[in-house]
């Protein structure tokens, strides 16, 4: 049986869906052993001392981080994603922004035959290119999912991204509660780390069906093996409710984590 994610997971990895399509099927440009070697998905909370405009340059950063991963996976150019600062037409405000690579051939596209016929063609916006290209952005999720439950470099990294990101919006939401745009704030709490064992039980489950290939579990075995010498992963796991994890993924994280 292949294995896959529900598109909602290339937000929130925490459960699979079968399909008929499986990870190592994906072809790469180039395999890499890990871009995210020494990467550590460290805890983060929010304090007094955290401003939002930080929380925006994590988000960044974690963004970049997802992209430059997914960018030596996948299996085409046109699925690059590249982010940068822009400053656009018409504005003196620089923004953030990232690109994936089949809608800069498109803009490129549209800009050349813009300068070929004088002004007399009108490029098309990006709302229009988005649209004609839908289905390769719909491939790209896809891959981006698939490519995330056979490398732990990826998910780690697109969970990371997600954390940042859900941090961001309620310390918004909670410094701006007053606003009638905002609303009440929700309330804040650290999952980062044990939404990451979520996402390992659902690969140790699939792996004790035979369901994942042990080349791909092989991987895993190994990503967590790390990760769990770290001592922020330790604690955090320690600290976290143990009702939702079965008693044989229990029993594999606290032998990793003691040594035995």
């Amino acid at each position: 049986m292949a294995v896959k994610t529900n598109i909602v997971l290339l937000i929130f990895l925490s459960s699979f869906l079968v399909s008929d399509i499986s990870a190592d099927e994906i072809p790469q440009k180039n395999p890499i052993d890990s871009v995210l070697e020494e990467y550590v998905l460290d805890e983060i909370r929010v304090t007094a001392d955290n401003t939002l405009r930080s929380l925006r340059k994590e988000i960044r950063m974690a963004n970049e981080v997802k992209y430059e991963i997914f960018n030596e996976l996948n299996s085409t150019d046109d699925f690059d994603i590249t982010c940068k600062w822009q400053v656009p037409t018409g504005t003196l405000f620089r923004q953030w922004g990232c690109i994936t690579g089949y809608m800069e051939k498109a803009r490129s596209r549209e800009m050349d035959l813009w300068r070929l016929s004088e002004g007399k063609f009108l490029p098309a916006s990006d709302w229009q290119l988005s649209v004609e290209f839908a289905h390769k952005h719909k491939a790209l999720m896809k891959e981006m999912v698939d490519l995330a439950l056979k490398y732990p470099e990826l998910a780690t990294a697109m969970i990371r991204a997600e954390e940042v990101q859900r941090l961001y919006e309620a310390e918004h939401r909670r410094r701006f509660k007053d606003s009638i745009f905002i609303g009440h704030p929700e309330p804040i709490e650290n999952k980062q780390v044990v939404n990451e064992f979520d996402f390992w039980q659902s690969v140790f489950v699939h792996h004790a069906k035979g369901e994942m290939p042990d080349a791909i579990w092989e991987r895993w075995d190994s990503w967590c093996k790390k990760k769990l010498q770290n001592t922020s992963y330790q604690k955090l796991w320690e600290s976290s409710s143990k009702d939702k994890y079965i008693d044989s993924f229990k029993v594999y994280v606290n032998t990793i984590i003691s040594g035995k």
